[in-house]
């Protein structure tokens, strides 16, 4: 990030007038999607702007984060923490699909490597996000925004989690969070203990906490990697899980 946008994030997070953030918010979402925009080959074209509508992103992602923090209610709060808490019991059960699945390649094949992921998914066609009361507060194009964002970036929450798999294990189920410094943590420092997948979609994928509360649809994936061509069941190589979140 160039010193002149982290200037302009620093500005946005010291911003107290909302009429100014959501002018700000629709004149950068318009550019997102002036970027993203293509007949005929959507994902390409993107792919092909993805630095400059990440940028563009990264200054949604603040603005939106601002203009909830400005506007955050006892209510907000509390589906903050919901959100979070159905994140830490998503993460629990992938953890335990992977235990699983790992002891019984173990006891087949023990060199192999086993990709688990929990991982957002968009459908652009049926978006089933959470409709919520500040909607109109915000004035964002949620499943546009978030259609682009899934397209770039995949949103793998739990990538390369896996590879540290006893410690990340261990430490989950003795309290102690595997993850990063979140925005979040300094807006909220003591009230909510955010998991792994909260701060990575907020810190590395440019969603915002608005945006995250509004997701409802997740996949667990897992994929088995092997050096060599063994005799495996089919239903040990590969699983997909489907896992959605009611509204509030």
């Amino acid at each position: 990030m160039t010193n002149q946008k982290c200037e302009e994030i620093i500005a946005i997070q010291e911003q107290t007038d909302t009429d100014y953030l959501q002018r700000y918010l629709r004149q950068c979402e318009s550019e997102i999607l002036m970027l993203a925009y293509d007949e005929n080959d959507r994902e390409l074209f993107i792919l092909s702007n993805e630095d400059r509508i990440l940028e563009q992103a990264e200054i949604r992602c603040a603005l939106l984060n601002r203009m909830f923090e400005l506007h955050c209610s006892e209510t907000n709060l509390r589906d903050l923490e919901a959100t979070n808490n159905r994140l830490i019991q998503m993460e629990a059960k992938v953890l335990e699909i992977h235990k699983q699945r790992h002891q019984q390649l173990t006891a087949i094949h023990p060199d192999y490597k086993l990709d688990t992921n929990l991982t957002y998914c968009h459908d652009a066609q049926n978006p089933q996000l959470i409709i919520r009361e500040d909607d109109g507060f915000y004035g964002s194009q949620w499943s546009d925004m978030m259609e682009i964002l899934d397209l770039i970036h995949g949103v793998e929450m739990t990538d390369n989690l896996y590879g540290c798999y006893d410690n990340f294990f261990d430490s989950y189920h003795n309290g102690l969070p595997f993850k990063d410094p979140c925005y979040i943590d300094l807006v909220f420092p003591q009230s909510i203990p955010f998991c792994y997948s909260f701060c990575e979609l907020c810190n590395y994928q440019h969603y915002s906490i608005p945006d995250i509360m509004r997701m409802t649809t997740y996949h667990i994936r897992q994929e088995v990697i092997l050096d060599e061509v063994l005799d495996i069941p089919n239903d040990l190589v590969r699983g997909n899980a489907v896992a959605r979140f009611p509204a509030f």
